[in-house]
């Protein structure tokens, strides 16, 4: 079980080096807001770090970590206190009714749902299309400066 619980967050890893990236890419055309959408997209889907029994909350569960238990049949429910309301609560518990296994499944796919704002944020920036457009055009009848000679 071990071996399939470290397989499985070595994918959930790679999975969260995307929004990674690109959140740390944005900011410097101008684009803030995805780098805030793309970490809250990252934080969410660890909370599937904090639903093993026994991990160490970080991203080395390839170390010889003892796993003492599965994986958790339900996923932990955000609880509605006096700093978030009820609806806010209901909508941050909507993909955690089912187990570990279902809240990765669902994951990805609203990570999908969110590509295409992402590229219109990134694309409709007006800084970065002033920090972009017209950089690094190459003429297709432009000679290359260093000749490799054979």
């Amino acid at each position: 079980m071990q071996l399939y619980i470290r397989t499985l967050f070595d994918e959930v890893t790679c999975i969260l080096n995307h929004p990674l990236w690109i959140g740390a890419q944005a900011p410097d055309v101008g684009a803030m807001t995805v780098f805030l959408y793309a970490f809250h997209e990252r934080i969410s889907l660890m909370d599937a770090y904090e639903a093993v029994p026994a991990h160490v909350c970080t991203q080395l569960i390839t170390v010889r970590v003892a796993c003492t238990g599965d994986p958790p049949d339900s996923m932990p429910q955000f609880q509605a206190n006096r700093f978030v309301v009820r609806p806010k609560n209901n909508a941050w518990n909507a993909n955690r009714g089912g187990s570990l296994l279902d809240f990765l499944k669902i994951s990805p796919t609203v990570s999908r749902l969110r590509v295409d704002e992402y590229e219109t944020l990134l694309t409709d920036n007006r800084i970065g299309k002033q920090r972009l457009v017209g950089i690094g055009v190459v003429s297709p009848n432009a000679r290359p400066a260093i000749r490799v000679s054979r």
